[in-house]
């Protein structure tokens, strides 16, 4: 797992561990999200400007295990450094003592350096943190902000979840000869995914935005079977697609060209193939049909020819 998501009463927030640098303390993480250890848990301390700590089952302060059955030491690294906000290290009460508390960075915090195990930061969400570093606090610089769910992307085989962005479902077809999607149709798709307008503006007015403009995410998805509980919109059906080996370099190029278009960290790969069971929890999607050719729908060559999708979202 290199990844691990924080539902909390506030938002989502996505974190990257550093597993190269810090092994132990993000086995440690990583393992404990994925027992559930964290689930109703509180941010317990709040100091604006400064960090959110949380991992303490007891609320205090004082409390919290690691999986290591005791305290586990510190695995400081020279490349590592409190230089901003977003930055996620070990809670501790000196040298060597680390549990389950966490913290996340709210600025810079160099007097930190060599105290505290930096072993991973936020790649999404870090409004969501800023929030929550805003919450008024009491005598005690703490403030209740439940985990409502900490869950591991791979482990528990979720594969993609995104709070505000785009669902990407590509069908990259086959039909024969010169129709058949090439590395060309990877490149106009993915810029009209990055163009398409489908978020409100500040105002509230609708259809003014695009993804890149509300910082959102693209939760992409090739060559799926698709079971879907929406209230809205269709559900694609690619027929006719092309195999396996070809599409999956295809797809593989569509993501990356994604990534260079906008941000790296905001595209999602949520598994070619998959047998996929997509759950929307608001109510519902707006589907948008997105193709690289327009002319083949338009005017197919023959019925046997007919191509039921280029690269579609």
């Amino acid at each position: 797992m290199t990844s691990v998501v924080l539902e909390t009463s506030m938002g989502q927030v996505t974190l990257e561990l550093y597993w190269d640098h810090a092994p132990k303390t993000c086995k440690n993480f990583s393992e404990l999200a994925r027992r559930g250890y964290y689930n109703g848990l509180v941010f317990h301390r709040i100091i604006p400007d400064f960090m959110i700590q949380g991992g303490d089952p007891t609320g205090t302060g004082r409390g919290g295990t690691s999986i290591y059955g005791q305290k586990f030491e510190d695995e400081f690294n020279p490349e590592l450094r409190f230089v901003g906000a977003g930055i996620l290290a070990m809670a501790n009460s000196g040298p060597n003592t680390n549990g389950s508390q966490f913290f996340i960075s709210l600025g810079p915090t160099p007097f930190l350096d060599d105290k505290h195990t930096i072993f991973g930061r936020v790649t999404t969400g870090m409004r969501v943190v800023q929030r929550i570093g805003a919450v008024k606090t009491d005598s005690q610089d703490s403030h209740i902000v439940l985990f409502t769910e900490v869950r591991d992307l791979v482990d528990n085989d979720i594969v993609g979840k995104i709070s505000k962005g785009l669902l990407v479902l590509i069908g990259i077809g086959v039909v024969c000869g010169e129709l058949d999607d090439t590395p060309a149709d990877m490149e106009a798709i993915a810029k009209k995914i990055l163009a398409v307008r489908v978020f409100d503006d500040e105002n509230g007015t609708m259809w003014k935005h695009g993804v890149k403009d509300i910082g959102g995410e693209v939760l992409c998805v090739s060559q799926f079977t698709l079971m879907a509980k929406t209230t809205k919109g269709s559900k694609p059906d690619f027929h006719g697609a092309m195999g396996s080996e070809s599409s999956r370099s295809m797809y593989s190029n569509l993501l990356s060209r994604l990534g260079e278009l906008y941000d790296p960290s905001k595209i999602q790969d949520g598994r070619f193939g998959a047998m996929m069971s997509v759950s929307i929890m608001n109510e519902g999607p707006v589907t948008i049909p997105i193709d690289s050719r327009k002319f083949e729908y338009v005017q197919p060559v023959s019925r046997s020819m007919q191509s039921t999708n280029s690269p579609t979202s």
